[in-house]
């Protein structure tokens, strides 16, 4: 039986996007059960991804569904 082997997928993240994600929970949700949510943006050059910039999303959790 042949086997098959997936290939590997390589990320470079920007450092002003672990800065800007960073940030963002400090901000909204240090010290609480919140969660933060945000986009990515980048490109996607065959399996190497480019992700260049970031951006929060403002967000408040529904107490009433708690998933």
């Amino acid at each position: 039986m042949p086997t098959t082997v997936q290939p590997s997928i390589t990320a470079h993240v920007h450092p002003l996007v672990l800065l800007s994600a960073t940030d963002h929970y400090n901000r909204v949700a240090k010290d609480t059960k919140k969660r933060v949510v945000g986009v990515l943006l980048g490109q996607n050059k065959g399996k190497t991804v480019n992700i260049s910039n970031s951006f929060a999303v403002p967000f408040e959790e529904d107490e009433k569904d708690p998933s």
